[in-house]
């Protein structure tokens, strides 16, 4: 489906939520960058990925994604919960 309709936001969301429901973010990840890229406001699309990219160990990624939403909607306390988390844990890679 979405090959038939690679410019559908909606559609990429969709393929997303389900391959991260089913415990694959990494898969759902160039989901709902195609679909940010579709709809580059969308605060639900950024807390998605961030909730991704930690879920796949990447926490880098997922902070950025999370501060870019809150940016945008300073109050989402589970937002800001989940950013303070990651932000709180040691990362090499940071």
């Amino acid at each position: 489906m979405a090959e038939s309709r690679p410019e559908d936001a909606e559609i990429r969301r969709t393929l997303g939520d389900a391959y991260y429901q089913s415990g694959s973010p990494a898969l759902a990840i160039p989901h709902f960058e195609k679909a940010l890229a579709i709809a580059g406001t969308d605060v639900a699309l950024r807390n998605a990925l961030g909730a991704c990219h930690a879920a796949a160990g990447d926490p880098a990624r997922a902070i950025e994604y999370l501060e870019q939403s809150l940016q945008r909607s300073p109050d989402q306390e589970p937002v800001r919960e989940l950013l303070e988390r990651l932000q709180s844990r040691p990362d090499p890679n940071r």
